[in-house]
């Protein structure tokens, strides 16, 4: 007999195939037609208002709790940092770990740039986690990344040519 998890395997993957085959925007739009008219009916409506009372209840009691032990919160949030920084070294380090035009390699000065020029989709497709998403992904040598100090990260932002100055540093 087939135990819970693997049931909802199973589901998972059943459903994965039946949007693969609809296509996203079609299931989508069918789901928000469903959602809309799951909403009118009655009996749906008093389940929906029961789930969002008990959630709230829920987070009521999080933010009491967080609001008794503001040093859970600040363990958690050192912890994230920790973590945060870590990835970055490790992004940085298997990335050459020294910039690409001048060759600094002092960490603090350091930055991932995406030559593909989209950083800003980057970051917010992964909420501005970019060095553990890189991480999670595997080190990706296909998108772009590469290595440079702040200032030629900036200066490739407005617009200065980096790669003739970094022949004219090698000469």
């Amino acid at each position: 007999m087939m135990d819970e998890k693997e049931k909802r395997q199973r589901q998972n993957q059943a459903q994965k195939g039946y949007i693969e085959r609809m296509g996203r925007e079609e299931y989508n739009r069918r789901k928000r037609e469903y959602m809309k008219e799951y909403r009118k009916k009655p009996e749906n409506k008093k389940k929906m208002n029961a789930y969002h009372a008990e959630y709230r209840k829920r987070t009521q009691c999080q933010k009491r709790y967080n609001a008794a032990h503001p040093e859970w919160r600040e363990r958690r949030l050192e912890k994230g940092r920790k973590r945060d920084a870590e990835a970055r070294r490790e992004v940085i380090r298997r990335y050459g770990g020294k910039c690409e035009i001048c060759g600094i390699s002092q960490i603090e000065y350091l930055t991932l740039d995406h030559s593909f020029d989209d950083g800003a989709e980057h970051r917010k497709a992964v909420h501005r986690k970019i060095y553990r998403d890189i991480v999670k992904n595997g080190f990706p040598k296909d998108k772009g990344y590469r290595v440079l100090c702040w200032n030629h990260n900036i200066g490739r932002y407005h617009g200065a040519d980096i790669e003739a100055e970094k022949g004219a540093i090698k000469e």
